[in-house]
């Protein structure tokens, strides 16, 4: 049960740290900061499940391939 535990605190994590990164990336204040990574964390989770559900995905890695999808973009459109 040990490596399941183990990745299930990987998702868990990545789910926090990624909308972070994000909005860190596009932010150029404090509260834009909050605000991005609430959107980037709601719109990573609903692309997440859409995908896990169309494709028969487990949702908690779809999730986070999503989220780091969205990392991706952001750091194509950094803040200068």
């Amino acid at each position: 049960h040990y490596p399941l535990r183990r990745q299930r605190q990987m998702c868990i994590r990545d789910r926090i740290v990624i909308p972070s990164l994000i909005a860190l990336n596009l932010s150029k204040s404090f509260k834009q900061t909050l605000v991005i990574a609430s959107i980037s964390s709601v719109i990573g989770i609903y692309i997440g499940i859409f995908t896990a559900y169309q494709f028969d995905l487990p949702a908690g890695g779809t999730i986070v391939l999503s989220l780091l999808g969205l990392f991706l973009i952001s750091l194509l459109l950094k803040k200068n």
